[in-house]
């Protein structure tokens, strides 16, 4: 990989990558939406938290309609608006998540430890 290198030139995409994001607390909220929202090669679609207050709020900020907004991750990635999930829960909820769109989705971003035990490890192996 160099530096120049892109989502969309590194899997020879033609269009704009479509971001999920799993969890919206501070860390997604301040740094990495914004972080996607200025990405020339992509764009945020869908949205998922279990506090629909934060949901809401999130929402309200990128302008999305319910259609595009979950409290179930699952439901996000089944969303056929979606090409990439980045995932950024408590690490307790993290790897359910991790194991549903590890063969769901071509494009993936793993920021935490993706397991919290060796049963997990052998499911993701």
């Amino acid at each position: 990989m160099n530096a120049q290198d892109t989502p969309r030139s590194i899997f020879k995409l033609t269009a704009p990558v479509r971001f999920g994001v799993v969890g919206l607390g501070k860390l997604a909220g301040n740094v990495h939406i914004p972080g996607l929202q200025n990405a020339a090669d992509g764009y945020i679609t869908t949205i998922c938290d279990v506090d629909t207050v934060r949901l809401r709020e999130m929402q309200a900020k990128l302008s999305l309609d319910d259609a595009h907004c979950f409290t179930d991750y699952r439901d996000l990635i089944n969303c056929p608006d979606v090409d990439a999930v980045d995932v950024y829960t408590s690490r307790t909820l993290y790897a359910g998540a991790t194991c549903i769109w590890k063969s769901s989705l071509r494009l993936k971003m793993v920021l935490k430890p993706c397991i919290n035990t060796t049963k997990q490890s052998r499911i993701l192996s």
